[in-house]
């Protein structure tokens, strides 16, 4: 009950933050569908009205199984104040996080790329009221892009925390893909130097027996990501070197099932989570025809591409991906109205 109470009191003060039709289009959209959808159809048709762990993680988190700093987070504070608290907080951040985004906006205009971004950014409220680590992980990269554009140390701040937090390993990723195109910016030269130094340490790591544990674990999921299988061929391929595992059937299987998992909404057949398989699936192409094939690049670009190559050659599902393309919108949002700016003036 609690929950429908805060929507509305959600609802009512989004619409005051909203300064232009994006962004009231979002509040307005996205509170009916979190209404009708998650709660209407998720937690009373689905679930009774009762909560149920839909994904193994959560369960993970509420007992504590894990030492990740997430699960810490939920272990200590649900017996406490239950799923409804998570919700609360996934939902003000995430609208705050995109209501700034839109608010960018300064010409008011809405194009059809304004609605498309608009769509995206509702899906994503699939993942706030679920106990994972999506939606606080799709806000941190928000507050983050909005942190280097408006240059205030707040946004920065609260990225850091919500992405130490909930996956710090993007935070990682970003300060790497970050550094790749200062060097590129510098010397093509020596970002060929960069590439090939990267190369030679991953080469290392991969023909090293501490990679053995990583090699089985992205092998096992290949036949399912709850279908774990240390078969013999995984086994003898990850206790090879690195070119006897790369070059093997089982990492040409590994990565077909990453690319699979992520961007096929048909691979385990039609459901809610097939509109969020959809949001992956554009993204690359929006990426290939509008970046890749143009070759206009930015920062956030370069990030996108960087997760999307570690994710695929590494262990990946959509909802890993869904993280990168929602909050990479929000980017694209941003510096697109900066653009249109450019060329109206």
């Amino acid at each position: 009950m609690f929950e429908y109470i805060y929507l509305l009191l959600s609802l009512a003060f989004f619409f005051c933050c909203s300064k232009n039709i994006v962004s009231l289009s979002f509040i307005l959209i996205g509170h009916f569908y979190f209404l009708l959808i998650m709660l209407g159809y998720f937690h009373l048709f689905k679930f009774n009205g009762n909560f149920s762990p839909f994904f193994p993680d959560e369960l993970t988190y509420i007992n504590g199984d894990t030492d990740l700093l997430y699960s810490l987070y939920v272990h200590q504070i649900y017996p406490y104040l239950s799923e409804t608290f998570f919700r609360i907080v996934n939902l003000f951040f995430y609208f705050l996080s995109w209501t700034l985004v839109f608010n960018e906006n300064k010409k008011g205009d809405f194009t059809l790329f304004d609605f498309g971004c608009v769509l995206i950014a509702t899906a994503g409220l699939y993942w706030c009221f679920f106990l994972l680590k999506e939606s606080m992980s799709i806000t941190g990269l928000i507050f983050l892009y909005l942190g280097v554009y408006k240059a205030r140390l707040m946004y920065k701040s609260l990225s850091f925390l919500m992405l130490v937090l909930a996956r710090v390993d993007l935070l990682v990723f970003y300060l790497l893909s970050f550094l790749a195109l200062k060097i590129y910016n510098i010397s093509t030269k020596l970002f060929v130097f960069f590439i090939v130094f990267t190369s030679l340490l991953v080469y290392y790591f991969l023909n090293s027996s501490i990679s053995y544990p990583l090699k089985l674990m992205f092998g096992s999921r290949r036949f399912g990501e709850s279908n774990k299988q240390f078969d013999e061929a995984l086994i003898s391929v990850s206790k090879g070197g690195a070119f006897d595992y790369i070059f093997s059937n089982v990492y040409l299987e590994t990565v077909v099932a990453n690319v699979r998992r992520t961007f096929d909404p048909l691979f385990s057949g039609v459901s809610l989570a097939s509109i969020l398989i959809v949001v992956n699936l554009f993204a690359i192409l929006y990426f290939i025809k509008y970046r890749l094939i143009e070759r206009k690049f930015y920062y956030y670009d370069c990030y996108f591409l960087f997760v999307t190559v570690i994710l695929m050659a590494t262990h990946s599902v959509y909802r890993y991906m869904n993280v990168v393309v929602i909050s990479y919108f929000s980017a694209l949002f941003i510096y697109k109205k900066i653009e249109t700016a450019r060329v109206r003036s």
